[in-house]
């Protein structure tokens, strides 16, 4: 039967667009994979280097080497995909807002220069970005340094973090207060089973939280991540609340940038009540060189700035800011770390502790008053962690945050239902 002229000319039609496609995937030495198109939406805000997640990519393997091809030029971003099929990449050139772009999904016929990778050595995780470290997580437990008690032991804990410059922004067995360690997370005044319990500060020799397995890690051209599973253990009654940290690292400009997820479930009958507290939760403890209590390698305090445009460390502390970054030198040069906090995290914003003289900060709800974490219910919350050279830049903060915040929206479009 013949086909009526117009179908023959739409299907004609069609046939060129997927032979001209073809060809410049050919071109850039690439495969086109017939039918997986992605659209991406800035929203209100100009996107640029912003990091991009995809729906789940149906019907291609695990470890499928993909990138997405740009419809003007053909140049190929690489594409790399988590355990559930996700896809993430780097948006390649500025979008405006309001815009719209879409992509074809692509096998490219090598891989991508550079890459991410965590690997396993000496008890660590170390993640690295092309060749270069980017923080190591501690399994094996840690002790402090000689001549100090062993109740300090902690695992579970990011120590050093850098930024691309190689500077280690963090100490995880300060002079003074060794049970802050680096970047952690400790509830601090609560109570269980009718008694008073205080996973932060170790010296009360109360509880503390260690290590317990690794679930998962992931490397490739677009991030390096890791889960782990650690425990809050009360000395009197032993486990009290499990936590997975999923934690992610990129780099989509001259910084680094760090996702991080915990969710915490409460193990066993008994709630644990978090009771109103000036600081807890997630804790960041700064550069040795920024402690003035070390008096070896102390050289400049360190400085402040929020989203609100706070520098003043007396007036930051339990404001409730969308980011804060904290800075100073290290080996005679400008570096920080900012923590951008999820607007779906409890309280948000969620207020700070801002420590006078020392130079630690944390994220810290309770805050605000008592809470409960109860039996049988799961406790989300979520950081993005930018670790950057010089001074902090407000201006690529706040992008940061509205790109944390209100991401790019990605959806495929012919051929696919996810």
């Amino acid at each position: 039967m013949a086909l009526p002229s117009m179908s023959i000319s739409r299907f004609s039609s069609l046939m060129l667009i997927f032979i001209l496609a073809n060809l410049l995937a050919a071109c850039t030495g690439s495969r086109f994979i017939t039918g997986n198109q992605v659209e991406i939406d800035a929203g209100k805000y100009d996107r640029d280097h912003s990091i991009v997640r995809l729906p789940a990519i149906p019907g291609l393997k695990r470890n499928a080497l993909l990138a997405l091809q740009h419809p003007d030029n053909g140049h190929l971003t690489p594409v790399q995909r988590n355990e559930e099929g996700e896809g993430f990449f780097i948006l390649d050139e500025p979008l405006g807002h309001g815009q719209k772009r879409t992509y074809r999904l692509v096998k490219p016929d090598k891989k991508a220069a550079g890459g991410f990778k965590v690997e396993s050595r000496d008890g660590d995780l170390i993640t690295s970005a092309n060749e270069k470290n980017v923080l190591t997580y501690h399994m094996d437990t840690q002790h402090p340094p000689p001549g100090n008690p062993d109740f300090y032991r902690r695992s579970g804990y990011i120590d050093p973090l850098y930024n691309p410059a190689g500077q280690a922004l963090t100490d995880g067995f300060p002079l003074g207060h060794m049970h802050q360690h680096a970047l952690f997370f400790a509830y601090t005044n609560t109570t269980y089973r009718d008694s008073f319990t205080d996973f932060w500060n170790q010296h009360l020799q109360k509880a503390t939280v260690a290590f317990e397995k690794l679930e998962k890690t992931e490397s490739g051209p677009v991030f390096a991540g890791f889960t782990t599973r650690q425990i809050h253990s009360s000395n009197q009654f032993g486990p009290v609340l499990a936590e997975e940290w999923q934690v992610a690292s990129f780099q989509p400009g001259d910084y680094y940038i760090t996702d991080l997820r915990t969710t915490q479930n409460i193990i066993g009958k008994y709630p644990l009540r978090i009771n109103e507290y000036h600081y807890g939760a997630l804790g960041i403890r700064g550069s040795a060189e920024w402690n003035e209590s070390d008096t070896l390698r102390f050289t400049n305090p360190m400085q402040v700035l929020t989203s609100e445009g706070v520098r003043d460390r007396e007036k930051a502390n339990h404001s409730r800011p969308r980011w804060t970054a904290v800075y100073g030198k290290i080996g005679g040069k400008w570096a920080g770390l900012a923590v951008l906090d999820h607007p779906d995290n409890f309280r948000h914003p969620t207020p700070i502790r801002v420590h006078p003289d020392m130079p630690y900060f944390s994220v810290s709800p309770m805050v605000l008053g008592a809470y409960s974490l109860d039996p049988g219910q799961t406790y989300r919350f979520r950081y993005r962690v930018v670790a950057f050279e010089g001074e902090p830049d407000a201006d690529l903060l706040e992008k940061l945050w509205r790109d944390y915040a209100e991401p790019v929206r990605a959806k495929w479009m012919t051929g696919n239902k996810d």
